[in-house]
Protein backbone atom coordinates (compact mmCIF):
# COMPACT_ATOMS: atom_id res chain seq x y z
CA UNK A 1 0.00 0.00 0.00
CA UNK A 2 1.31 3.43 -0.94
CA UNK A 3 0.33 6.29 1.32
CA UNK A 4 1.34 9.88 1.84
CA UNK A 5 2.00 11.50 5.19
CA UNK A 6 -1.61 12.73 5.39
CA UNK A 7 -4.91 11.08 4.36
CA UNK A 8 -5.54 13.71 1.68
CA UNK A 9 -2.33 12.58 -0.02
CA UNK A 10 -3.24 8.87 0.07
CA UNK A 11 -3.33 7.73 -3.57
CA UNK A 12 -4.61 4.21 -2.92
CA UNK A 13 -3.14 0.76 -3.09
CA UNK A 14 -2.43 -2.24 -5.25
CA UNK A 15 -2.14 -5.84 -4.13
CA UNK A 16 -0.80 -8.94 -5.77
CA UNK A 17 1.02 -8.57 -9.08
CA UNK A 18 -1.12 -5.82 -10.52
CA UNK A 19 0.47 -2.62 -11.83
CA UNK A 20 -1.00 0.46 -10.20
CA UNK A 21 -1.06 3.86 -11.90
CA UNK A 22 -2.43 6.56 -9.63
CA UNK A 23 -5.10 8.89 -11.00
CA UNK A 24 -2.89 11.87 -10.22
CA UNK A 25 0.90 12.20 -9.97
CA UNK A 26 2.29 11.54 -6.50
CA UNK A 27 4.66 14.19 -5.22
CA UNK A 28 7.73 12.74 -3.51
CA UNK A 29 8.22 14.91 -0.43
CA UNK A 30 11.63 16.39 0.42
CA UNK A 31 13.57 15.73 3.61
CA UNK A 32 17.10 17.04 4.15
CA UNK A 33 19.59 14.97 6.13
CA UNK A 34 19.25 11.42 7.42
CA UNK A 35 16.17 11.14 9.63
CA UNK A 36 15.29 8.20 11.81
CA UNK A 37 12.20 6.20 10.84
CA UNK A 38 10.06 7.99 13.43
CA UNK A 39 11.21 11.38 12.10
CA UNK A 40 10.70 10.39 8.44
CA UNK A 41 7.23 8.86 8.80
CA UNK A 42 5.54 12.22 9.47
CA UNK A 43 6.77 13.79 6.18
CA UNK A 44 7.97 11.05 3.83
CA UNK A 45 5.93 8.97 1.41
CA UNK A 46 5.32 5.48 2.69
CA UNK A 47 4.92 1.99 1.19
CA UNK A 48 3.91 -1.06 3.23
CA UNK A 49 5.21 -4.36 1.85
CA UNK A 50 5.55 -7.90 3.14
CA UNK A 51 9.20 -7.18 4.01
CA UNK A 52 9.00 -3.79 5.74
CA UNK A 53 7.21 -0.49 6.09
CA UNK A 54 9.33 1.83 3.93
CA UNK A 55 9.47 5.61 4.01
CA UNK A 56 11.04 7.32 1.00
CA UNK A 57 11.80 10.93 0.10
CA UNK A 58 13.66 13.29 -2.20
CA UNK A 59 16.84 14.18 -0.34
CA UNK A 60 17.11 17.56 -2.12
CA UNK A 61 20.35 16.46 -3.77
CA UNK A 62 19.14 14.50 -6.84
CA UNK A 63 18.46 11.26 -5.01
CA UNK A 64 15.58 9.26 -3.52
CA UNK A 65 16.46 7.95 -0.08
CA UNK A 66 14.46 5.79 2.26
CA UNK A 67 14.40 3.91 5.52
CA UNK A 68 12.65 0.75 6.65
CA UNK A 69 10.83 0.56 9.97
CA UNK A 70 12.42 -2.83 10.73
CA UNK A 71 15.98 -2.13 9.59
CA UNK A 72 16.32 1.53 10.54
CA UNK A 73 19.09 1.97 7.96
CA UNK A 74 19.11 4.71 5.33
CA UNK A 75 18.65 3.26 1.83
CA UNK A 76 19.70 5.06 -1.35
CA UNK A 77 16.99 3.96 -3.78
CA UNK A 78 17.91 6.09 -6.78
CA UNK A 79 20.41 8.77 -7.83
CA UNK A 80 18.83 10.93 -10.53
CA UNK A 81 17.45 14.38 -11.13
CA UNK A 82 13.79 15.28 -10.90
CA UNK A 83 11.26 13.43 -13.02
CA UNK A 84 8.66 10.70 -12.97
CA UNK A 85 9.52 7.46 -11.20
CA UNK A 86 8.40 3.85 -11.39
CA UNK A 87 8.43 1.93 -8.13
CA UNK A 88 8.40 -1.85 -8.08
CA UNK A 89 7.66 -3.98 -5.04
CA UNK A 90 9.85 -7.01 -5.67
CA UNK A 91 8.67 -10.54 -4.84
CA UNK A 92 10.72 -10.46 -1.62
CA UNK A 93 9.00 -7.23 -0.51
CA UNK A 94 11.92 -4.88 -1.17
CA UNK A 95 11.56 -1.81 -3.38
CA UNK A 96 13.18 -0.83 -6.68
CA UNK A 97 13.03 2.68 -8.13
CA UNK A 98 13.77 3.63 -11.76
CA UNK A 99 13.18 6.75 -13.78
CA UNK A 100 9.93 6.28 -15.72
CA UNK A 101 10.06 5.82 -19.45
CA UNK A 102 8.34 8.50 -21.53
CA UNK A 103 5.55 6.03 -22.37
CA UNK A 104 4.91 5.11 -18.73
CA UNK A 105 5.01 8.76 -17.68
CA UNK A 106 2.45 9.66 -20.34
CA UNK A 107 0.03 6.99 -19.06
CA UNK A 108 0.17 8.31 -15.48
Amino acid sequence: MLVGPAPANNPGSSTGHNPYSPKRPILVNTIKGNPTYSQAVVTANNIYTSADNYCFWDNGNSAVNGIGEKSGNIINFLNTGAGNLEITVNSNGTLSFVKASATAAAKG
